[in-house]
């Protein structure tokens, strides 16, 4: 029988990318949820992407912004780098 936890991400960070609307704010919002102990949530819009990391926050799950087109290699690596800074390890990306 499988080992399941009522926390099953209790521990773990991730990047959550287009988590500043739609279905990557709900996923960004599901893992802290589910126990993610920290995530960097990343998207164009500064201002939305900045409230969303402060309401996932305050949901006890730590949650930073980073501002990035992923169209753009070095936007890509500049939000593994915030996540690898902030955390110290990166269990997941989506």
């Amino acid at each position: 029988m499988a080992h399941t936890s009522p926390l099953p991400l209790a521990g773990r960070y991730a990047v959550i990318t287009g988590g500043t609307q739609g279905l990557g704010e709900t996923t960004a919002r599901l893992f802290a949820e589910r126990g993610a102990a920290g995530l960097v949530i990343c998207g164009r819009d500064f201002a939305r992407g900045e409230n969303v990391a402060r309401e996932i926050s305050g949901m006890g799950c730590p949650t930073e912004f980073v501002r990035a087109d992923l169209a753009d290699v070095n936007a890509c690596r500049a939000v593994i780098a915030a996540a690898e800074d902030s955390f110290g390890a990166l269990h997941a990306l989506v």
